[in-house]
């Protein structure tokens, strides 16, 4: 298994690869320019995920490319559980041309260890 590292540069940008991270914060007060984009499998996101978010499996990101790329209006925040699919489904993202993302910081795991709300289906 590949490690994706954080990287922080002097701008305060933080990056998860190449892309740069959005806090919780951020995202919940700038929601309506947003997409979350939940990488996890079906199950997972039906214990739990962020309110609002589509759920497309990294495994099945390459079959949902056309839909993703009508997403162009939004900034797409691309999480998993802790990171390691969400890269893949970012790999596979750029790799075809689709760069308005960035990645959601301490993925899902974060976001419950900050108590953010949560819906369950």
């Amino acid at each position: 298994m590949s490690l994706l590292t954080l990287f922080s540069f002097s701008s305060g940008a933080a990056y998860f690869g190449s892309l740069e991270l959005i806090d919780a914060e951020q995202l919940n007060k700038e929601r309506e320019k947003y997409i979350v984009l939940d990488v996890r499998t079906a199950e997972e996101f039906k214990a739990g995920h962020i309110a609002g978010a589509v759920n497309i499996p990294h495994k099945n990101i390459s079959e949902h490319i056309e839909t993703i790329k009508t997403w162009q209006d939004k900034t797409i925040v691309v999480h998993c559980k802790s990171g390691y699919r969400a890269g893949k489904a970012e790999s596979v993202l750029t790799s075809n041309k689709i760069t308005n993302m960035v990645h959601l910081d301490g993925d899902f795991d974060g976001w419950q260890d900050n108590n953010q709300p949560i819906v369950k289906d």
